[in-house]
């Protein structure tokens, strides 16, 4: 009967910067450290520039997120899982928000004065596909930000 030998091969992930990393990464050379026997074993899921890869990623899903333009613009941020997002108010007015990128699950939110940096109480409710949110105060001159988390 035989035995075969299982073999645990450790597996990595390797980010660099800088071009000569990128040849490296890309076995253009071999350094004397790595066993070329190996290599064949090497796996390259994605060679994209990160910040190339975070717009095609967010980019869409941002300018859905929030309206505005010029001074006026609003901004938002997520996690890539999904599990916050942050929405700067430029102006005290009402919006929608779009969850369509985001997971199916319930979600809190708060609004954060960032004059003061208070909080409102969180309110809890479900992921739907769009969401109107108005500030606490309403004006011109009243920025804010929507803090929106996974609720637990």
């Amino acid at each position: 009967m035989a035995i075969q030998k299982k073999m645990n091969m450790q597996r990595t992930i390797s980010i660099m910067t800088g071009k000569g990393s990128v040849n490296h990464n890309d076995r253009k050379f071999t350094a004397q450290n790595v066993d070329k026997e190996r290599t064949k074993n090497n796996v390259v899921y994605c060679n994209e520039n990160i910040r190339t890869i975070y717009h095609k990623l967010f980019d869409d899903a941002v300018k859905r997120l929030v309206p505005g333009a010029g001074t006026r613009r609003f901004a938002a941020t997520r996690d890539i899982e999904g599990t916050y997002a942050f929405v700067y108010a430029p102006v005290g007015r009402a919006f929608t928000v779009d969850f369509r990128n985001l997971p199916e699950c319930r979600y809190q939110s708060a609004w954060m004065n960032p004059r003061t940096g208070e909080y409102s109480s969180w309110e809890t409710f479900e992921r739907t596909n769009t969401r109107r949110f108005t500030p606490p105060c309403v004006g011109e001159l009243l920025d804010w930000v929507l803090v929106i988390r996974k609720a637990n």
